[in-house]
């Protein structure tokens, strides 16, 4: 049976390292929130098709234990998302390194949580449970994620992020010892803190206490420390100012206590900023939301397919896939946290009148009502529908090239065609 290599994320690390210092080889890593079982898939098997390390990195809204409510990607835990992931990798072969990771875990980084307002040692507990699952499924990289807390206005105190960021580690490390469990990597830090971690003496001063913290009580240091670069997300496009000078700083100074720098929200970034992110000393870049539209988009592509053959006459029995899915989207909600500011004021009515703004919403938030029954059985009448009119051949296969397509540029941009061959 195929299955990945077996590396540790500190050995990847160290590999880069030696790669540049022997070639000048420089490179950023690809992280990618697997927003779909599609997103996955095409991940693996762009990875196997062009020789770079996979990092799938989820986050608590997507995969979680069913006690904490599940994710909303298929209503995966963490054992079921672990599962799916090996089961593609038997299907396609893959055998390069792989790292199923966490993202943004950490107290109240389940949404619910957050707007439940839930006390500290709740929340605390939680956030150690789901860790804990992580790890057990088989989870090997651990963005452990202090920075947000509903008691505080603004943003959480330096001190307290680091001081809930190991106690999490502590126990993670005591439950991962006895229980005999793997090495982990760990990732620390975030946008959310004080000067957004831009501020360049708060951010030494973040790593610098964290690692001393982590040092006093024999504790792994973290591989990855994130810092804000000035991407933002909003609708489909990095509204945020990239600044390069910020981020090389930032890198600069995560070398200077041997941690590795990692970026978050990269999606919608042009091209030649992408490709600046090697050269800037960006180790790794998250990235999913541009992923997901890109998915989506072929989706409605699909529908509008079906709805040509209708017009044609050669259809009787269309399915309702592209109202079901605006309608769900809508209703969600879930995308108002992607406005942008000058969308603000919209009400599900404004959205509801405007094919092309509903459109735009659909796409941006699909992804979180695309599992629903009944946006699924929409979805399997339209690609039968497709199928039997030989409209188009395989629309699950369809969609994965669609989002393989879109992977290109990040494989190019970050230097990574071949990079399994060239690392010890």
């Amino acid at each position: 049976m195929s299955c990945p290599r077996s590396v540790s994320l500190t050995d990847l690390l160290d590999g880069l390292q030696d790669l540049q210092n022997r070639e000048g080889r420089k490179v950023t890593l690809l992280a990618i929130n697997p927003m779909s079982r599609f997103i996955v898939r095409s991940t693996l098997e762009s990875a196997q098709e062009y020789q770079f390390p996979v990092m799938l990195i989820a986050t608590r809204n997507q995969v979680e234990t069913r006690e904490l409510g599940g994710g909303y990607i298929l209503g995966w835990d963490q054992e079921q998302f672990v599962a799916e992931i090996r089961d593609f990798c038997h299907q396609i072969g893959f055998r390069g390194p792989l790292f199923i990771c966490r993202d943004h875990g950490g107290p109240w980084l389940r949404d619910n949580e957050f707007q439940e307002n839930l006390p500290e040692k709740e929340a605390m507990e939680r956030a150690k449970a789901s860790f804990l699952a992580d790890i057990r499924a088989g989870f090997n990289v651990l963005h452990v994620d202090c920075t947000v807390d509903p008691h505080f206005e603004g943003y959480v105190p330096l001190k307290i992020v680091t001081k809930r960021t190991v106690e999490i580690i502590e126990y993670l490390e005591e439950k991962r010892k006895k229980e005999g469990m793997g090495k982990i990597g760990y990732e620390a830090g975030a946008e959310k803190t004080a000067g957004g971690f831009t501020d360049f003496r708060a951010f030494e001063e973040f790593l610098k206490s964290l690692i001393q913290e982590l040092h006093e009580r024999n504790l792994p240091r973290p591989d990855f420390i994130v810092g804000q670069t000035g991407t933002l997300i909003k609708m489909q496009k990095n509204v945020g100012d990239f600044n390069p000078d910020t981020a090389q700083r930032l890198a600069s100074i995560a070398r200077k206590y041997g941690v590795s720098f990692k970026e978050h929200n990269a999606d919608f970034l042009d091209d030649d900023v992408l490709k600046l992110h090697p050269t800037l000393g960006i180790t790794a870049a998250n990235t999913g939301p541009e992923f997901s539209t890109v998915e989506i988009k072929a989706y409605l592509k699909l529908g509008d397919r079906e709805k040509e053959a209708v017009k044609q006459g050669r259809l009787r029995s269309p399915s309702n896939f592209l109202s079901v899915l605006r309608k769900r989207a809508l209703e969600s909600e879930r995308w108002r946290k992607w406005l942008e500011k000058n969308q603000t004021h919209l009400t599900r009515d404004d959205v509801a009148k405007d094919p092309q703004i509903l459109d735009d919403i659909a796409v941006v938030s699909g992804r979180y009502v695309m599992d629903e029954e009944l946006v699924r059985r929409e979805k399997a009448k339209l690609f039968q529908n497709l199928e039997n009119l030989k409209i188009v051949a395989d629309p699950e296969r369809a969609i994965i090239e669609s989002i393989k397509k879109s992977t290109l540029r990040w494989i190019e941009a970050f230097n990574l065609k071949n990079l399994n061959l060239r690392i010890n």
